[in-house]
Order: structure tokens, then sequence, then C-alpha cells
């Protein structure tokens, strides 16, 4: 069976910060907890074999387990609260949740990539429908914002702007997107979209207008001011202005500020990072493959 593991990385503000702007890689910056280790919020040792968590914009804990087609929710406390049924094709299953997201009356939204389709949840767990069906293609993210579902229609190279029936009312297209991953707002209320193009990170408005570009490297080396070989998830902290993207085949994290800008790059020991998710408090935990 394949095996993900994860790692708990606490003060990452601080040492990313600590590293300044010259992108000097640490493996031991930031206080790193292995899964075996006691956590106060519980969360720690809830994650399995290809599974991993994530907070969704109001700050609600999630394990999605892709494998099993599963999505649980949890309390601050790391208790679960609902899990959606077993895997299946039928009209209320999920077959393969990547992403996840919640809009303002706490509906969760999410996305099944094999079944190329939306499922919502009530707050309380309770199925409500499935969503946008035939209109996506590899769907991989997605993200509410300003009363629209954004959603990372891979196949289809664009972003798909739905609203909350499911129904398409814009997309975002560029001759520079090419199989769009994650997708982060950040404070400005700019869409950064994790591309497989020439340019690894992409800034739109939500509006669709390409703002910038950000990330472009080789794989040879880890370049100190940002250059990323392989982008595949993107997280951001609004609140302090801080783009985590994991970079699975350097084996690191790198941080930018939000106009692209490199902050740092942080070595995971033992991982080569895929999902990243912050918490509520500030934590980055760390899901990925083992070294």
């Amino acid at each position: 069976m394949l095996r993900r593991d994860f790692l708990r990385i606490v003060a990452v503000a601080g040492a990313a910060a600590g590293c300044g702007s010259t992108g000097d890689t640490s493996t031991n910056s930031g206080a790193f907890t292995s899964p075996s280790a006691p956590a106060v919020n519980g969360f720690l040792g809830r994650v399995s074999s290809q599974d991993f968590f994530l907070f969704d914009s109001s700050g609600t804990p999630f394990v999605i387990r892709t494998k099993q087609g599963k999505v649980e929710r949890l309390n601050a406390q790391g208790a679960s609260l609902w899990t959606t049924g077993p895997s299946g094709i039928g009209a209320q299953d999920l077959n393969t949740p990547v992403g996840l997201d919640s809009d303002l009356q706490q509906r969760v939204w999410v996305v099944d990539r094999a079944l190329a389709r939306l499922v919502r949840f009530s707050a309380q767990g309770v199925f409500q429908g499935v969503f946008s069906q035939g209109l996506l293609g590899m769907p991989q993210d997605i993200k509410f914002f300003d009363g629209s579902l954004y959603v990372s229609d891979a196949l289809n190279a664009r972003i798909a702007i739905l609203n909350l029936d499911g129904a398409l009312t814009g997309e975002i297209r560029s001759p520079e997107l090419s199989y769009p991953r994650a997708l982060a707002f950040d404070s400005r209320g700019r869409l950064h979209v994790v591309n497989s193009g020439s340019w690894p990170l992409l800034v739109f408005s939500p509006q669709g207008q390409l703002l910038g570009r950000y990330g472009r490297g080789a794989r040879d080396t880890i370049d100190p001011k940002g250059q990323l070989a392989y982008a595949l998830d993107i997280w951001i902290r609004n609140n302090v202005g801080q783009v985590a993207i994991a970079d699975p085949v350097r084996a690191v994290i790198q941080f930018f500020d939000l106009d692209g800008n490199s902050i740092s790059n942080l070595v995971v020991p033992g991982i080569q990072p895929r999902r990243l998710s912050f918490a509520p408090s500030g934590e980055l935990f760390v899901f990925g493959d083992p070294l």
C-alpha cells in the first residue's frame, strides 16, 4: 500500500521570515512534529495512507480520503462530526474527492475528480445534490470567492466560474494556462493558480485578467530567488502575506510574498511535499510521499 507521510510545522512564519530574502534553504527552520508525537489539537494521527486534511475558507478542518472516496468534517479538537458514505459512482456518491470549500451558508462543495463534478453537502453532512456534471474535465480544486465558485478545470485549460446552482457564469482562460491545479485567493482578491505551463504560478483578477507570474525555474537546482521545479499545491496566509508552494521534485516548500517575491525555502525532512494546509493558528500541515 502506498504510504503518505505528513508533518506539522509550527512557527513557520517566523522560520520563513528568519531566512531573510536570500532564500537560504534550511532543514531545521521551524519546529517539526512527527505523526507519532502528541498533538493538543487532535489532528495528528488522524491521517492514514493517501489521506490529507485541509481547512476551508472559514477555518473548519476536513479530512479528504481520496482513495476511499470520503470526506470527513472535524471539530476544533479533531473529533469527527460527520463522514460521507462509501465510494461509488451513483448520484449521491463520491469517487475521488480532491478538494473542497464552503460557501457563506457553510454548505460544503466537494470536487470529485474522477466523476468530473461537484457534490454539495450541508454543514451537517446531508447530501444536497450533484452539480456541474458535463461542464468539467478532470477538476482539481475549488475556492469560494465573492459569491461564486472557482474551479480549476484541468482538461479544459481554464478556471470555471460557477454560481451556487453549479451553472457556468464565466471562465478564466489564457494562452499561458495549462492544466491548472490548486487555487488560492489572496487578501487583495487576486487568484493564484498552480499551473502546468512554463510559469508554475499565474495570478489573475477574479474577472480573468492576467496580472502576474512567478516561480519559473529549472529542475536541477534550488534557486535562491524562489524558482520552482514543479509546483503542486498552494496555500496563502493572508494575515501575514505569505504564500507557500509545495515542490515535490526538490522536496521543498517555497515561500513568497503576495507579489511573487521569494522569501525563503524550507526543506521538509523525509517528505516530498504534495499537499499543504495552514491552520487558522498559523501551523502548516504538510502531506507527501516519503523520500
